[in-house]
């Protein structure tokens, strides 16, 4: 919309809301109702750009904008938006070189039994080997990943490193823990998801029993039934499931008790301060109960205290990891702990 004659962007701005407004307001289709929603960008000539084109991409920005934080709404362009847009397209292209160009590491977090302190797991986390920034932690590239669709893709390949990895610690005649791999949303939203997990398992020539899978509760709950059906398939193949940052996500129980899983792991904010806070202590004890009940093992993330494990020791959780035992390491460094001589074996 060119809109001709005001003074401000902020007038514009109301204008787009007030537009926004009416697009959302249900109307029938078909005898059905409908709701439809919009983001909106606003940028202002002269002041923004001189050339249509500059408008033009620069409302893009704006509207972009407005999606990333959850749309249904506008936003009026600044040249910070430009600059934070430009760095995130820099980083979108070279996120997809760098699975091409072989850029990306797995590294690997063991997990412990609580009442013995051994060595029980591990899990599977990735990083980007920039060879200009070094490396580069998921928290830069891991939400950019999942806004843009190469999550997909970077799973898949996060799920065919481990499985190789493994493979090759066994081959080597290392006794190997199961491996945990995250799975994002929209990873598992994907139809052909569960497809992808056998085929990985059967290149590496890697029994199913190594693999367990986490999934979060919004990804299983965002359509319950269909997670039911590709759960049911993932268990068919024989690998272990569990719902991971537990307590952050709305659960409904009544599809919890349904899901085929095998573990429950307990949000690091519940964790952190479990043993200072009296509601964080509840709530994890509770969510122990709750496993109990529903025959699933417990595994708690963020620990970093004796008193945090202590307490965890108490109320009979399972395992746990943190950086009270270690902090994720290089493949490099995590074969070392496999292969180190009894009694001082990292993992058992």
């Amino acid at each position: 919309m060119l809109i001709q004659g005001l003074d401000q962007a902020d007038t514009a701005g109301a204008l787009a809301e007030t537009l926004l407004a009416a697009i959302a307001a249900p109307f029938r289709a078909a005898g059905e109702e409908v709701v439809l929603t919009a983001s909106a960008g606003v940028t202002v000539f002269p002041d923004d750009g001189m050339e249509s084109g500059a408008i033009l991409n620069n409302a893009a920005v704006a509207m972009r904008q407005a999606k990333q934080r959850g749309g249904g709404r506008a936003e009026i362009y600044s040249r910070e938006l430009s600059d934070t847009s430009l760095r995130r397209l820099n980083v979108e292209t070279e996120l997809r070189r760098a699975i091409d160009r072989e850029e990306l590491r797995i590294f690997f977090q063991p997990k412990v039994r609580v009442e013995t302190g051994r060595g029980s797991g591990c899990e599977v986390l990735v990083r980007w080997q920039h060879p200009e920034r070094g490396i580069v932690g998921p928290d830069k590239c891991i939400p950019i990943a999942e806004e843009t669709g190469l999550i997909v893709p970077l799973g898949e390949w996060v799920l065919r490193a481990a499985c190789n990895q493994t493979a090759d610690w066994l081959r080597a005649g290392l006794r190997v823990p199961r491996f945990s791999v995250n799975v994002a949303s929209p990873q598992f939203r994907t139809q052909r998801f569960p497809a992808l997990v056998a085929p990985a398992l059967q290149d590496a020539d890697l029994d199913p029993r190594f693999l367990s899978l986490e999934l979060t509760e919004s990804a299983m709950m965002e359509d319950a039934p269909r997670s039911i059906r590709a759960l049911q398939e993932l268990k068919e193949i024989g690998v272990r499931l569990s719902i991971d940052d537990f307590g952050t996500g709305y659960s409904s129980l009544a599809y919890l008790k349904r899901f085929p899983l095998n573990e429950i792991k307990i949000d690091k904010s519940f964790v952190m301060g479990v043993d200072r806070d009296v509601d964080n202590a509840a709530i994890v004890i509770a969510i122990i109960a709750m496993a109990r009940g529903l025959g699933l093992s417990v595994c708690a993330e963020g620990v970093e205290t004796k008193s945090q494990l202590a307490l965890l020791k108490r109320h009979a959780c399972d395992e746990c990891q943190g950086f009270l035992f270690s902090k994720p390491v290089p493949a490099e460094t995590f074969g070392k702990m496999l292969g180190a001589p009894a009694p001082a074996r990292a993992m058992a």
